[in-house]
């Protein structure tokens, strides 16, 4: 098998207590908050506070686990990390269900060149057939300016050829860079030393699951969340931090540069 070069930089996926997705790093931004910023909708009603302060009031899963953390330190009542309380009271188990939720995607634009990403799986019967929502700007081929026609998916846990997944572009949109795909269980995969396998028996073998899909509404700035991805093509894998804005207008330009949106 050729070796090929990839670009691109993946798709990530939010997860609070339930998922959603986010787009990937095409965007340009003004920075400044639009109009609805939790805070300043909180002034316009009348708050006076500071924004520190009214962050530190949220009440959201995550500062409430926080505190009772804090609390549980101070009463000598737990010892360990925040992550480790977290366990125990069943919370990471959110993230090792999103792991299995997401997929590196390999489009390829040539024998020598491909775009690289992540998907989520958005459904998965019995018989292998899959759909997994991706960004339309992955399975792009700005040289021949349609989609491409050969796709790979990898499920977490690995990037070996018996665990790949064949997959079709089955719709999308341009203009909101977001695209479908569709992997058939009784499609015939064939690795580099003759050997194959199906796409449904390469995922029996694995932990695929559907991804738990949530309400933005229901995010909270400063709750805790995990972002997924394949980041430099390099495999699924997962960061935490906090959500810095609920919603905000950015400028997107469209993988074929054609118009801005």
């Amino acid at each position: 098998m050729k070796k090929r070069t990839f670009f691109g930089i993946s798709a990530a996926l939010i997860l609070g207590i339930a998922l959603s997705a986010s787009g990937c790093g095409l965007f340009s931004r003004s920075g400044e908050a639009d109009d609805n910023y939790p805070y300043d909708i909180a002034v316009q009603e009348g708050y006076e506070g500071t924004e520190g302060e009214w962050l530190a009031g949220q009440e959201t899963g995550s500062t409430l686990y926080w505190r009772m953390w804090e609390e549980a330190k101070s009463d000598g009542s737990f010892s360990g990390t925040y992550y480790e309380f977290l366990q125990s009271l069943n919370i990471a188990p959110d993230l090792q269900s999103a792991l299995r939720s997401v997929v590196s995607v390999v489009a390829h634009i040539n024998s020598t060149t491909g775009s690289a990403g992540s998907g989520v799986i958005l459904s998965l019967e019995s018989s292998g057939d899959m759909f997994v929502i991706t960004n339309y700007h992955v399975v792009y081929n700005n040289y021949t300016g349609k989609t491409c026609s050969e796709i790979d998916l990898y499920l977490y846990g690995g990037k070996s050829e018996a665990n790949m997944l064949a997959a079709e572009y089955y719709g999308g949109s341009m203009k909101q860079d977001i695209a479908l795909l569709k992997v058939k269980g009784s499609t015939l995969v064939t690795e580099s030393d003759g050997d194959t396998h199906t796409n449904a028996e390469a995922i029996a073998e694995s932990a695929a699951a559907p991804a738990k899909l949530g309400n933005s509404d229901e995010l909270s700035v400063g709750e805790s969340v995990y972002a997924v991805g394949n980041p430099e093509n390099s495999g699924v894998s997962a960061v935490q931090g906090i959500v810095s804005v609920d919603a905000e207008y950015v400028d997107m330009q469209t993988i074929d540069g054609s118009s801005e949106v």
